[in-house]
């Protein structure tokens, strides 16, 4: 069975299937923050996703972020660092990109 939640005419944000919960892209609904705070609201945003289908932060495997400038990755690892996701984070192929690329 899947389970849809929040759902419109072209998307679901959240989805369950066989136990799985899988979070459509998520950014902070607030541009004024700096990117720690952008951050921390990203992760506020899934806590409130989760919820709706009883599910913890604790519970997540994987967490991927992009950003679109590649310093910011160290304030965005440190809020994501203080809210235990030290060993779920993947940094996408494109912020590794942009390493070689300086």
């Amino acid at each position: 069975m899947i389970i849809r939640k929040q759902v419109n005419e072209r998307m679901s944000r959240t989805v369950v299937h066989n136990n799985t919960v899988y979070l459509a892209g998520i950014v902070s609904d607030d541009k004024t923050l700096d990117i720690k705070g952008q951050a921390a609201r990203v992760l506020a945003i899934a806590e409130e996703r989760l919820a709706q289908v009883e599910v913890s932060k604790h519970d997540i495997l994987r967490v991927e972020i992009f950003v679109k400038i590649f310093i910011e990755i160290l304030q965005v690892l440190i809020v994501f660092g203080m809210n235990g996701f030290q060993k779920k984070i993947h940094l996408h192929e494109l912020v590794w990109k942009q390493i070689w690329q300086v």
